[in-house]
């Protein structure tokens, strides 16, 4: 029995190749941008608002870590809570 499973998936293995993904290291700069910014002020469902303190991107993720009135800092990764951007930081100060 085991001998003819492992007959089988030496065919499977011989008609199709597997798939190949390109794969990036930990650690290595994506060539994206991130979507975030230290200043923008954000939705993050179930938080709240909240502002963004530091972004930092970590293999294919950016993680956040934004500041909520109510619940203090917090790390967040947009992959898996909801986030909206409500209004981006201001580029530079404004002289008068």
């Amino acid at each position: 029995m085991v001998a003819r499973l492992r007959h089988l998936r030496e065919q499977r293995e011989q008609r199709t190749p597997p798939p190949r993904t390109p794969r990036t290291p930990d650690g290595q700069a994506e060539s994206e941008p991130p979507r975030f910014m230290p200043g923008d002020t954000i939705f993050c469902m179930p938080w709240g608002n909240g502002q963004v303190r530091s972004s930092r991107l970590t293999g294919r993720r950016e993680l956040l870590r934004v500041f909520f009135a109510e619940h203090g800092e917090l790390e967040i990764d947009p992959s898996v809570s909801v986030v909206r951007l409500i209004r981006a930081a201001q580029a530079g100060l404004e002289e008068d």
